[in-house]
């Protein structure tokens, strides 16, 4: 993930990495809102979405990754679906 750009919601950054496989960070989201990504993890509802996603070309839609940019990254489809979670506000932000 080398492409990043950042954006700020609310004086928190959330990093977008913007090659072909756009991913979000969705620890910055969660850290944005006051939330944990391993709750949204945990809901049923999650596990089964995430579950029922195609695989493109053997990538994941959901990527934990370790050292700089770390975190929990996912794909625009899944870091909308968290968006809505987090809060109808920044869905709204995440939709602009």
């Amino acid at each position: 993930m080398d492409n990043i750009i950042q954006k700020q919601y609310e004086n928190q950054t959330i990093s977008f990495d913007l090659t072909s496989d756009m991913m979000i960070s969705l620890t910055e989201m969660a850290k944005a809102n006051g939330r944990e990504v391993k709750r949204w993890l945990e809901l049923d509802s999650t596990k089964s979405y995430i579950s029922k996603l195609p695989q493109k070309d053997g990538k994941s839609d959901l990527i934990v990754k370790q050292g700089a940019n770390g975190g929990t990254w996912a794909s625009k489809r899944v870091a909308i679906r968290f968006a809505q979670w987090l809060s109808d506000d920044f869905a709204i932000w995440v939709d602009a």
